[in-house]
């Protein structure tokens, strides 16, 4: 089956790879991180992720096109910001969050990239007026230095943020047992302006982050495994599916895949079709069964993901 397909590559043309925005989301009990076909539901693995021993667990994702940055925190040891390969999951850097040259120990919870390409956290301070809740936003860099921190006030708390591709973060606040609110953030104007609320029915829903994609908000709530769909000017529901029991997702950002990259090396070639080849006519479960060449996520590698490698291939990535 192998040599027929190959066989196949000089009677075929091949067209420009182009990035595809996909969600990547990461499981609270495995820290594997995930993609997510948000249309359906349907989760497949990517790999383990970790910045390294001590460094915690994943508090947010954010990205910037195809680049996966990872926020992880455990208390007293403080927050850690890293970079991963999105195909496989492997740490390309980790650093420890200072500030002023000290290490930053507290809460630090969310991170996003804004519209002018800044990494932004979300934290408190010691030394906040509200030392409750991570009202502070500062400019990160991979390093781990945070500089220019703003303080947004007693009515920001945002547990989540996420990027907007056309406009503000989005804050997101969770209040236990009572509600989950939605907020425009500037940290180049330093505002937070409230969008809307949505009230939790009952103490087992999670909701921790959230995320712009294809105009509306998405959440993912890791207890009654569900993605939400909001409005994005009110944070009003629209919609929900569930997605794969197995896994229970939270902290999600949107990355632009180079579609048929299997190995994450920034070419689609043969490398990548014999990965996937290895992995042709298996589905999710069984022992041979790849999530990276699963290219449409939908639980088995078949001629589908073959034809989405294959229309990019002998390409470099954008």
């Amino acid at each position: 089956m192998r040599t027929r397909i190959i066989s196949l590559l000089a009677a075929l043309s091949f067209g420009a790879v182009s990035a595809t925005p996909t969600i990547f989301a990461v499981d609270a009990f495995t820290q594997t991180l995930v993609r997510v076909n948000a249309a359906t539901g349907y989760v497949v693995p990517v790999g383990p992720l970790s910045l390294g021993a001590g460094t915690g667990v994943v508090n947010d994702l954010a990205s910037d096109e195809d680049r996966l940055f990872v926020l992880t925190s455990i208390y007293p040891n403080g927050g850690f910001v890293g970079e991963v390969n999105p195909n496989t999951a492997g740490m390309m850097s980790s650093a420890q969050l200072t500030i002023d040259g000290v290490n930053a120990i507290n809460a630090i919870e969310g991170l996003a990239v804004d519209t002018d390409g800044r990494l932004v956290v979300s934290l408190w301070r010691p030394n906040s007026p509200t030392v409750s809740s991570s009202n502070n936003l500062g400019s990160v860099a991979l390093t781990g230095h945070v500089s220019g921190i703003i303080d947004l006030g007693s009515d920001a708390d945002f547990d989540g943020l996420g990027s907007d591709p056309d406009g503000d973060m989005v804050g997101l606040d969770r209040t236990p047992n009572v509600d989950v609110r939605f907020h425009n953030v500037s940290y180049a104007s330093s505002t937070s302006t409230f969008i809307g609320a949505i009230s939790i029915p009952g103490p087992v829903d999670i909701v921790d982050d959230c995320v712009v994609f294809n105009g509306d908000i998405l959440t993912f709530d890791r207890d009654l495994k569900r993605i939400t769909r909001h409005n994005r000017l009110t944070g009003a529901p629209i919609s929900f599916i569930n997605y794969t029991a197995s896994y229970s997702i939270y902290m999600l950002t949107v990355v632009d895949v180079c579609l048929g990259d299997v190995d994450g090396d920034g070419f689609i070639g043969f490398a990548d079709l014999n990965q996937a080849l290895g992995a042709f006519n298996t589905a999710h479960g069984d022992p041979a069964y790849d999530g990276a060449s699963d290219l449409d996520i939908d639980g088995d590698v078949d001629f589908a993901d073959l034809n989405l490698l294959l229309s990019g291939f002998n390409t470099s990535c954008p």
